[in-house]
C-alpha cells in the first residue's frame, strides 16, 4: 500500500467566452439547474438595474470549482452568499468562480447579488425585452450559459407603476 497522495486536479484556464473545455467540463459537473432571478427595474432608463439570483444545482463531484458565465464588469458582481454567508469568490475573464472549498456532492444553493447587464436588455420608455440568442443571457445574468444545460427558471420583477401601460 502506498501512502501516494491523489494529485489535485489542475485549477480550469479560462478564457473569453465559453472555452469548449469548460462547457464540457460544467456539462460532466452540473445537473438539476435552476435559477431564481429578481431584477428591480429603476424608473430612470439610464439608471442601472439592481438584481439578485438564487442558483441551485446539483454537483457530480467537488474536483472543480464552478464557474458561472457574466460578461460585465466585476465591480458589478456585489456579492456571492451561501446560506447567508459570505464565499470567497473571484472573478476572471467574466467569469464568477466559486471555489471548491464552498461546494458539496449534491444540491448546492448560491445566491449573488449584481447589478444587471446593459448590454442585452433593450429599454425604451414604452417596453423592455432581451433576445438571449446563444451566448447572450450572460450578458444580463450570471449563469451557464451554453446550450447543453437546460435550467428551470422564475423570474420575479419590480416595477415603477409609473412605467406600467395597460
Amino acid at each position: 500500500m502506498s501512502n501516494c497522495e491523489e494529485p489535485t486536479p489542475s485549477p480550469m484556464v479560462l478564457e473569453d467566452g465559453v472555452a469548449l473545455s469548460l462547457a464540457q467540463q460544467r456539462a460532466d459537473q452540473l445537473e438539476d439547474v435552476r435559477y431564481k432571478l429578481f431584477f428591480n427595474i429603476p424608473a430612470e432608463l439610464s439608471a442601472p438595474i439592481p438584481a439578485s439570483l438564487e442558483v441551485q444545482f446539483s454537483l457530480k463531484d467537488t474536483e472543480q470549482a464552478v464557474t458561472l458565465d457574466f460578461r460585465a464588469d466585476s465591480s458589478q458582481v456585489i456579492g456571492v452568499r451561501q446560506a447567508g454567508q459570505p464565499v470567497a469568490y473571484r472573478f476572471e475573464k467574466d467569469h464568477i468562480i466559486i471555489p471548491s472549498s464552498a461546494l458539496s456532492v449534491g444540491q448546492n444553493t448560491f445566491q449573488i447579488k449584481f447589478t444587471a447587464g446593459d448590454q442585452s436588455l433593450n429599454r425604451s420608455e414604452e417596453y423592455l425585452y432581451t433576445l438571449f440568442v446563444p451566448d447572450r443571457a450572460a450578458t444580463a445574468f450570471p449563469c451557464f450559459d451554453q446550450p447543453d444545460i437546460k435550467a428551470k427558471y422564475t423570474l420575479e420583477m419590480e416595477v415603477p407603476l409609473s412605467l406600467i401601460h395597460i
